[in-house]
């Protein structure tokens, strides 16, 4: 499972079973879906470790997912498994023992920690109930693995807040609980570790708070937090040398392991992950623009040692004896890095052992006219001629969480950089049109204007701040990217929709499902705006209980939408009465949609682990079902992208692309 759902399992699941009574089934189709193949082909990576010229790397988003070995020295894969786990999506928690013998990864979803014998080959399965998402690892000098989770909202542990910590002892094989970062940080992910002989550091994401606890036992303590403004947290945490290192901003900050002593060293350009060599006492941080650095071990500023295309998202790194740097990207690209030189070489693992490639799921779909379907990816963007056959995949940089077709272009909103990015449907050429910011993170869609080709872009921040963004931009016009912030105040903004001049944005206050909802009289509203001056003319709000709005589409006068919190709830508002005229719960949430005089919405069903279509409009008072069971493929939510002016959609079937008919 996602990590997106693996957040929002337990709601979704919570409430299947009385969704299911809610939504009638009256107008199930026959349901003759016809299936063309995976969607998305990927080696996206999710974890990364190495001891000497070994590597090992995670794939991310497939299922199961595979563990890459990788010779450094000779710079080829030499080995692909899939993991003994067949609902397994990646392993984002990787690390060494102190010898090198064995390789501790763990899985999400399900949580299940593995190790690889060097000796043998062999993969086994040490623990089978770590929790919904294991997140971080680290091995300590005596040999003893530690494991940061996220673990909220996990139905088999409905008491655990989050942040809970491990520790595995690899000789006896007894885990142990070293209890929750989450009272003491507020935050719920255990998001970087590291360990010594006498403490365990967690650092974390969103808020930013680091902490230790003694190995011996005791509480977990802040050594350091950070402050002012709004923040997505650590970027990465390493020690050694007596000195804990955490990356933030464009920062590296360095201080004593009790946390006095700081030392912020700026200089960059978003660094991110660091790795603390011993041999030489340095250490080496990526940056988000493409730096790779060294901080010398007395040395007060960041030196560049080399650079890496811009953009790229990197995994980890190491030093090899030879004094060159190795690491490897989100997209599954291993590079190495003389320092001496800056000469930076990348290989991709997709073209040198295609074994590790395949299916993954999918982020977002946009259609262009009725043969050509264009599908986002973590790492890529693939183009299906569905007449002909033909597929080419693009690569890029981050995930494309929402595209749409204007004019030659494909425009895709990117994460985690908020990019807004081109290809050239016709050339395949590919351009950055510009870059949303303003403290933005998450876009959640993407909605372009009839006639004109203006691209609208609804946004969110990360969590400290709830002030999405309303993003519009002209591909044919450079630089007329405008950015609209805030425009429900104190609510992101998750779904646009265009209609007669007008654009309506939804809102929510809790940041989504997976973020606790603040305490406040506020609910999460609908805004209407004129599309060309970008001004509000109305606000409602359309369920005195909603705080998170997925999507909204607009009919006939009619709003209608689907919550995520509280999870499938929807709702048809009548505009000129200003009154709520249909709604109901379904099994999950999705998008809406509108298409030739109807709306329909695509949600997830089964806890979040398959889909169905339902429509919604006009004139009914319950949903109707159209099509069940359309398996796990998204990693966002479920999506429908129409075949031109009429009711033929695609889909997904799991990870295949699928075409349904929804005709009335």
């Amino acid at each position: 499972m996602k990590r997106r759902r693996a957040l929002q399992l337990g709601m979704a699941t919570v409430l299947g079973g009385l969704a299911a009574s809610r939504a009638e089934a009256a107008e199930a189709a026959a349901e003759d879906i016809q299936e063309f193949g995976p969607a998305m082909l990927s080696v996206a990576i999710a974890g990364f470790t190495a001891y000497g010229n070994a590597a090992y790397l995670s794939t991310r988003n497939q299922t199961p997912a595979k563990q890459i070995t990788y010779d450094l020295g000779a710079r080829k894969p030499t080995h692909c498994i899939a993991y003994p786990s067949p609902k397994s999506a990646g392993a984002h928690a990787m690390t060494m023992s102190t010898d090198g013998k064995w390789t501790f990864s763990a899985t999400h979803v399900p949580g299940e920690l593995f190790r690889w014998d060097h000796t043998t080959a062999q993969m086994s399965v040490i623990h089978r109930s770590l929790g919904n998402l294991p997140y971080s690892m680290t091995t300590a000098p005596d040999g003893m693995v530690f494991i940061g989770m996220y673990n909220a909202d996990d139905p088999e542990n409905p008491d655990d807040p989050g942040g809970q910590v491990w520790q595995y002892h690899p000789l006896s094989g007894a885990l142990t609980s070293l209890g929750s970062v989450t009272p003491v940080t507020g935050s719920q992910y255990a998001r970087w570790i590291a360990a010594d002989l006498a403490h365990v550091y967690v650092a974390t994401t969103q808020n930013g708070v680091l902490v230790r606890r003694a190995r011996s036992g005791g509480n977990w303590t802040v050594i350091h937090r950070i402050s002012g403004g709004p923040s997505t947290g650590y970027n990465g945490l390493a020690i050694g040398g007596g000195k804990v290192f955490a990356t933030t901003g464009d920062t590296v900050l360095r201080m004593n392991l009790d946390g006095t002593g700081l030392q912020a060293i700026a200089g960059g350009k978003g660094p991110g992950t660091p790795y603390f060599d011993k041999a030489s006492g340095s250490l080496f941080v990526t940056g988000s623009t493409g730096g790779i650095y060294e901080l010398p071990s007395e040395g007060s500023s960041l030196l560049s040692r080399g650079t890496a295309p811009p953009g790229t998202q990197h995994k980890g790194l190491t030093r090899l004896a030879t004094g060159h740097l190795a690491g490897c990207t989100a997209v599954g690209k291993v590079w190495d890095l003389d320092p001496a030189t800056g000469k930076y070489d990348e290989v991709d693992i997709a073209q040198t052992m295609p074994a590790a490639v395949g299916p993954e799921h999918v982020q977002s779909i946009a259609a262009s006219g009725t043969s050509v379907l264009w599908v986002g990816g973590h790492g890529g963007i693939m183009m299906h001629n569905l007449a002909t056959g033909g597929s080419k995949r693009f690569a890029v940089q981050g995930e494309a969480k929402a595209m749409g077709v204007s004019g030659d272009w494909l425009v895709a909103a990117m994460y985690p950089t908020t990019t807004i990015h081109g290809i050239n449907r016709i050339t395949g050429d590919q351009v950055n049109f510009a870059t949303i910011g303003h403290s933005q993170y998450r876009p959640m869609d993407l909605e372009v204007e009839p006639g004109t080709g203006r691209v609208f872009i609804a946004t969110k921040p990360n969590s400290g701040t709830m002030n999405g963004a309303l993003t519009v931009l002209d591909p044919a016009t450079s630089g007329s990217i405008r950015v609209v912030t805030p425009v429900l105040d104190q609510q992101a903004i998750t779904s646009v929709d265009l209609d007669g001049g007008r654009c309506f944005v939804a809102g929510d206050i809790a940041g989504g499902a997976a973020y606790p909802a603040p305490e406040t009289d506020l609910r999460a509203q609908v805004a209407v705006l004129d599309s060309a001056t970008l001004r509000t003319i109305s606000t409602f709000t359309p369920d005195p209980a909603g705080k998170s709005l997925h999507s909204i589409a607009h009919l006939n006068g009619v709003v209608y939408g689907v919550f995520s919190n509280p999870a499938g709830h929807w709702f048809a508002w009548d505009m000129d009465t200003s009154r709520k005229i249909a709604g109901g719960v379904l099994p999950g949430w999705g998008e809406v949609v509108r298409q030739a005089g109807y709306v329909f919405a695509s949600v997830y069903t089964d806890g979040a682990t398959s889909s169905a279509i339902y429509r919604l409009g006009p004139g009914l008072s319950t949903a109707k079902l159209r099509y069940s069971e359309l398996g796990e493929g998204w990693y966002t939510a479920p999506q429908l992208a129409f075949r031109g002016t009429g009711l033929s959609a695609w889909t997904l079937k799991g990870t295949n692309i699928a075409q349904v008919d929804l005709t009335v």
